[in-house]
């Protein structure tokens, strides 16, 4: 084991070599010496046992490959827009007659909140001028739902 080790072109530490001479050399005579050498040499035995077992580069055993490198990727957005005319404000209101509607517009221009024509139809001018007064009147939580819109305006109509 000595030679193959002292011959191999890896890199061992001096005090590696020396306590592997030291062990090897004290096998045979180790019966004579008292306890103290006895102990020594188990000591040394221990000594490259749990160096082998900690740090087994040391003898060249154990040499893994470096792990791959991670792959950082950035995933393309997503885009989530919702149009006016397919919001729950957008139904209550296309479900009125057309004279509600009309009704329902002239209120908003005349609390100052619409601007467009008064056509009775559903566009983005009617949208902002309902999120508005919603918003101004506190109310802006029920135009998430359908029911929500229909008490909004309901509340324009009478």
């Amino acid at each position: 084991m000595l030679p193959a080790m002292l011959n191999s072109t890896r890199k061992i530490t001096t005090a590696g070599v020396t306590a592997v001479m030291i062990s090897a050399a004290a096998t045979a005579p180790a019966q004579a010496w008292g306890s103290n050498e006895q102990h020594f040499v188990a000591g040394v035995a221990t000594t490259l046992a749990l160096e082998y077992i900690f740090n087994p580069k040391m003898f060249g055993v154990g040499r893994r490959a470096a792990p791959p490198a991670p792959v950082y990727y950035t995933p393309a957005p997503v885009y989530t827009t919702i149009s006016v005319y397919q919001t729950p404000a957008a139904s209550a209101f296309n479900s009125y007659a057309s004279n509600e509607r009309m009704h329902i517009q002239s209120r908003l221009a005349s609390l100052g909140y619409y601007h467009g024509s008064i056509d009775g139809a559903f566009g983005p001018a009617t949208y902002s001028a309902v999120q508005a007064y919603a918003s101004n009147t506190g109310k802006l939580s029920l135009m998430s739902s359908q029911a929500g819109a229909f008490t909004i305006y309901d509340g324009l109509l009478f």
